[in-house]
Parts: C-alpha cells; sequence; structure tokens
C-alpha cells in the first residue's frame, strides 16, 4: 500500500496536474480574441428552439436557434432556459445577434454557429460587448489557473519525494 501511495504522490497526481496545467496554458495562446469589426450581423425571426445539453451541470447547456430565413441553427452560451420562456415565442420573436465572420461560409450550411450578443424584439439581453469581453477574461484567467495547477504538480512530486526519503 506504501509503494502505491508513493507511486500517486510523486508521479501520477503530479504528471495529472502538470498536463492540466500546460493544456490551460496552451489553450489561452489561441489568440481568438473577436471585436466588433470581425462580426456578421445575423437578424430573422424564430422558428423554433430547444435546449442542448453537453453536460451534467446546471450550466452544461446551450440554446440551438432556428430561424425561418436560414437553414442551420445558431448556438447561444447566453440564453438561458427561463429567458427562453419569458422572450422567445415560435414565428413571432425577431432575434438579432451577431457571428463571426469566419463562420460566414457556414450560414445556410449544417453546422450550428455560435452567436455573439443576444437581441429580441429590439431588446438587448446581452451586448456583444458584455459577449466579447465574458471570453476575453476566460482568455486571461487560463494561463494563471495552468501555473495554480503546474505549481501544485510540483509541489505534490516534492512532498511525495520527501515522505518517500523519510521513510526510507
Amino acid at each position: 500500500m506504501d509503494k502505491l501511495n508513493h507511486i500517486l504522490t510523486v508521479y501520477v497526481i503530479p504528471l495529472f496536474l502538470a498536463a492540466l496545467g500546460l493544456v490551460a496554458m496552451l489553450f489561452s495562446l489561441n489568440d481568438n480574441h473577436i471585436n466588433i469589426d470581425q462580426t456578421t450581423e445575423i437578424s430573422g425571426t424564430l422558428n423554433s428552439y430547444y435546449t442542448y445539453k453537453w453536460g451534467r451541470g446546471k450550466s452544461d447547456y446551450f440554446i440551438i436557434l432556428k430561424l425561418n430565413e436560414y437553414t442551420n441553427e445558431f448556438e447561444d452560451s447566453y440564453l438561458t432556459e427561463s429567458l427562453c420562456k419569458e422572450y422567445l415565442i415560435n414565428n413571432k420573436s425577431k432575434l438579432t445577434f451577431r457571428i463571426d465572420k469566419k463562420d460566414e461560409h457556414s450560414i445556410n450550411g449544417q453546422r450550428p454557429i455560435a452567436t455573439i450578443g443576444t437581441m429580441v424584439d429590439g431588446l438587448v439581453l446581452q451586448s456583444v460587448e458584455q459577449n466579447i469581453n465574458r471570453e476575453k477574461i476566460k482568455n486571461y484567467l487560463l494561463p494563471f489557473l495552468g501555473l495554480i495547477l503546474v505549481t501544485l504538480a510540483y509541489h505534490s512530486y516534492r512532498k511525495g519525494h520527501h515522505n518517500h526519503l523519510k521513510t526510507r
């Protein structure tokens, strides 16, 4: 049992934490900071919407919007199920949002396109600037998270290695 504990604290846990930390830091290098000049406005009448759940958490879902004017779907990470019930009416609500210009070629395609900002019937639920700033904050926090995980990996390794030397 002592040997298993040593292997876990000196090798497995530090390597796992270091790998997570490095992945977080690599994601932060993805410099996809978008500004409003790199977006295109989309508007149309809501045909329908549904919830796409991708995890087990309360907020692990997207609202998928289908507009009458487009064949593809739009993925909104800001809207909640309660906001949809309050503001969205099929075949009546007029939606306006922006998409990344890189996604323009996907309009009327098969894959969902992520929305930026959310406006329903002229009411701004989330401005484009708020959406862009929220994404920027995530990109600034990832390097710190990575650094913390790598530091924890180092401390776990040192502690496990030190404890193993004491027991010899």
